[in-house]
């Protein structure tokens, strides 16, 4: 029987793959942060084990216990946080492939959460970021409300109902009038400089890397003209 270990299954698009993997026959090895409450397919094939998959040391114990517990090949890895679209598993010599392209965004748009279930948004926010469907970036001062940016404008609405539907979370995404987003390189006093101003906001990615909005082709200019020794990156290469 083909096993599959998958991470982060017990909730999202996770569970979705369980269930999938589940009813093509395999034997599933779920770890997770949390079990899930209710719903799983009563086939005997489903083991949960409860790890932060964030946690190193502890992640390596839980595929010790897989190993010793659910003998047989693991043919499947699937939503493990450190892994991206693109990335390859391999051993003996490393693999190289030519990059993804990736778009910039054009489209902007602000997630504003309706209630106050602030850790399963920021979850689900974070989960739809890794499938790549998006940018995600964080205003620098006030309120920490996520910045959605997509290559079409069609993509926030379908963000809106895909938190909802998919994660149960009820939130409001309302337009922006930027029209681009650049990643700021180079010298840290330059970078540092940079503030907002008209047409232009100064954010930052998950990981802290600053990032300007622009409003037009003509705000990005001004911008780029007055700073000469800052690099304006469309895409930031991981």
């Amino acid at each position: 029987m083909r096993r599959v270990v998958v991470t982060g299954g017990s909730g999202g698009i996770g569970r979705r793959v369980v269930d999938a993997f589940l009813a093509d026959g395999c034997h599933v090895v779920d770890l997770d942060i949390r079990a899930r409450v209710a719903g799983a397919p009563a086939t005997g094939r489903l083991d949960e084990i409860e790890v932060d998959v964030s946690d190193a040391p502890a992640l390596a114990d839980a595929f010790r216990r897989v190993d010793e517990a659910f003998a047989g090949d693991v043919v499947g890895l699937v939503g493990h946080p450190e892994f991206g679209i693109g990335d390859t598993l391999y051993a003996g010599q490393a693999l190289k492939y030519p990059a993804i392209p990736r778009f910039p965004a054009e489209h902007f748009g602000v997630a504003r959460l309706r209630d106050v279930r602030f850790k399963q948004f920021d979850e689900a926010i974070r989960q739809l970021e890794e499938e790549g469907l998006m940018q995600v970036l964080f205003p620098t001062i006030g309120r920490r409300e996520p910045i959605l940016g997509t290559v079409g404008p069609l993509q926030l609405e379908v963000l809106a109902v895909r938190l909802q539907d998919e994660y149960n979370v009820a939130a409001d995404i309302d337009s922006l009038s930027y029209t681009a987003a650049r990643w700021l390189s180079g010298p840290a006093d330059k970078v540092g400089a940079l503030s907002s101003g008209a047409g232009s906001r100064l954010v930052a990615d998950r990981h802290g890397r600053p990032v300007m909005l622009f409003e037009s082709e003509w705000a990005l200019e001004y911008v780029q003209r007055n700073h000469p020794d800052v690099t304006f990156l469309a895409v930031h290469e991981d």
